[in-house]
Parts: C-alpha cells; structure tokens; sequence
C-alpha cells in the first residue's frame, strides 16, 4: 500500500447461511468485478466467512459517485446470478493512520444497508448515525414507552406508517388504505388516546418517527 494515500473501507456481505461452495462462488464473482474495476491503488481480502473488504484508494466527489454507481451495478450482477441479497456499506475516504475510522463507518453504514438492501455510502447517514449508536437497553425502553400501546393493534400500526409515509396527508393516507378519511380521523384519535402522544403534532410525528426507525 502506498503510505502517503488515504482510502475509504468498502464491506460486502452476503448470507452466512450458504454454503461453503455458494459461498466460494459468490466472493469469487465480486473478485472478478473487482479486478476489471479496480484502480491501481486498490486492494481486496476475505473478512470472514460472509464479508470482503476492499479498500479503495481516495478519489474525488465526482469519481466517488461513479464507484457508488458501479457497486449498485455489481450488487445487481451477482444478486441476479445467484440468488442471494448482497449488501454494501462504504466509510468515507481516511489517511492509512485513521483508517480504522473509515472502517468503523463502513461497518455503521453496511449496518443500515443491510436493512434497506442497499448500497449505502455513510456520509448519506442521517437521523441513522444517532439511531445506530443508541443502546439496545435504551432502543427497548424507548419503544416500550411510545410503541407499546400500538404494537397489539395492527390496524393503528399499520395507520400510523402510512401517514408517515405519506407526509400526513390526510387524503392520501385515507387513499392508500381505502378508508373514509373521517375513520382515519377516529383513529388517529385512538393512537393518542392509547399512547397520550398526538400524531398531529411536531412533537408526536418525530417520537413516532424515532419509534417506527428503531422497530424496523
């Protein structure tokens, strides 16, 4: 490795669950990807059973979106191929010195593309970055106490991420779940009733919002 270059850690990872050849096969092809891609200063290694590392030497804004471009493109090819979900997570660009802080991000950001089956790079991180470093013992406490209520009734549930998602629109909540919008009114009703926290308010969306991240 060239010692005055800075690098951003790249993870892959796939099911640990396959099987040692399929396993084989699938590091095998990301090889191969990596080796018609990579730059001169580039370096690829097994990181256990189910990862590979790549360190990718730094590159400039725009030449970083076109590796992000060509990671969805490789994900894509081999996801397709062999029938597996393969995630990315990408640390931003560290001197060899600090590389352990690239690798720590890569790792938060593999983390969250694991859930969204993705490819994330971590300065796209937002409200993740607090959300991923929050404790399990707190994450619990904090849903127990704004969730609780809600999580026996499946239809409020199922209400309360549809408004979300729509931006509390009223009308296109009611839309999406093919309900009159005064029993979308009732329910919303209900959830403030149950969990005395208004999903009307800013207030009330953001700790439903913060609730929502943390269950899924």
């Amino acid at each position: 490795m060239q010692v005055d270059s800075s690098y951003c850690c790249t993870l892959f990872q796939f099911d640990s669950s396959l099987s040692k050849k399929k396993q084989q096969q699938v590091q095998e092809m990301i090889r191969y990807w990596f080796e018609s891609h990579k730059g001169e200063g580039d370096y690829i290694a097994n990181w256990g059973y189910d990862r590979l590392l790549l360190l990718k030497e730094a590159v400039g804004e725009k030449v970083r979106q076109g590796f992000k471009e060509e990671l969805k493109k490789c994900q894509q090819y081999i996801q397709a191929n062999n029938q597996v979900i393969i995630t990315i997570g990408v640390g931003k660009p560290a001197e060899q010195f600090n590389l352990h802080a690239s690798y720590e991000e890569a790792k938060k950001a593999l983390k969250v593309a694991s859930k969204r089956q993705a490819v994330v790079f971590y300065e796209e991180l937002l409200m993740d970055m607090i959300l991923e470093d929050v404790s399990e013992p707190v994450k619990k406490e904090f849903l127990s106490r704004v969730l609780s209520a809600l999580l026996k009734e499946k239809e409020l549930l199922e209400t309360l991420k549809c408004y979300l998602s729509n931006d509390q629109s009223l009308k296109k909540t009611a839309v999406d779940l093919h309900i009159h919008i005064n029993t979308l009114h009732y329910r919303l009703k209900q959830m403030k009733e149950l969990t005395d926290i208004d999903p009307k308010s800013v207030k009330g969306l953001t700790l439903f919002y913060l609730a929502l991240s943390l269950l899924e």
